[in-house]
């Protein structure tokens, strides 16, 4: 039986943007109010999960930032993962020479080290303004900042030859994901949903077989790797479909089908 779901966000739970499907909130009440645990898995930071989970009206479980961040439900931070200072530097540099809009995420703000033209376009399917602060590098060495992503924000027949370049440069010291069609999402080594999933399920006493998830990037492949109870959406890209067991239109119809099958 499945005692946890977890959902990602953008392009699964919200439509675009912010926006919430009433049949996907009925569903998730209706576990939620039958005793199964919920998450939210997601690239996103932890207050934005807290204002969909306002907006579902239920506590979640919280993996954010790709799984840097991990809180339960009774806000318990369970794990928090960082850039060491070094790193964070040189990270910068190479977002610097990439040349595109970057984006520097501690564990409660967005930064950008000036205003960019496609900043508004980005605002408006965000719950928080992105700040812009120019000084990044001096907060980096006197630790004021500590940065938890970075991200990359490029025309989408960019962002695959970007992923490859900071791949060839830092796959031996941070994971480079996918997380959109315009975004590369750069975070520590060893982190993914599904790392901070099992952190959170080894305090639920949740085995993976206990486990269903559902995503729609290539940031979400990490967590559907992990349990037989994968969910991937519809207009996912094939190569993120190849590694789910089902394909559904809807977080409802992951849930409806779970139901079918007999696992709720």
């Amino acid at each position: 039986m499945i005692k946890l779901f977890a959902s990602d966000l953008d392009g699964t739970l919200l439509h675009n943007g912010t926006n919430l499907n009433d049949r996907d909130i009925d569903s998730i009440q209706a576990i939620i109010s039958e005793g199964m645990e919920f998450a939210v898995a997601t690239g996103r930071m932890d207050r934005d999960i807290l204002v969909v989970a306002k907006s579902i009206g239920s506590v979640a479980h919280r993996v954010s930032q790709n799984g840097a961040i991990v809180n339960d439900k009774t806000n318990q931070e369970i794990s928090t993962s960082f850039f060491p200072i070094e790193l964070s530097i040189k990270l910068h540099h190479a977002m610097e020479a990439i040349g595109q809009m970057y984006t520097v995420t501690t564990s409660d703000e967005v930064y950008v080290t000036k205003e960019f033209e496609i900043m508004k376009e980005m605002e408006e399917f965000l719950y928080f303004p992105i700040k812009i602060h120019g000084k990044l590098l001096e907060g980096y060495n006197d630790e004021t900042i500590h940065v938890v992503k970075f991200s990359i924000v490029a025309p989408p027949e960019e962002v695959v030859g970007i992923r490859d370049t900071l791949v060839a440069d830092f796959a031996d010291v941070a994971e480079i994901y996918i997380s959109d069609s315009r975004c590369v999402d750069i975070v520590p080594k060893g982190i993914s949903k599904a790392y901070g999933l099992a952190q959170l399920m080894q305090g639920l006493n949740v085995r993976k077989e206990e486990v269903a998830v559902i995503g729609d990037s290539f940031n979400d492949v990490p967590m559907f790797q992990m349990t037989p109870h994968s969910y991937a959406m519809a207009g996912a890209k094939d190569a993120v479909k190849a590694h789910a067991s089902c394909v559904v239109t809807s977080v409802s119809e992951a849930i409806e089908d779970l139901k079918a099958k007999g696992l709720i």
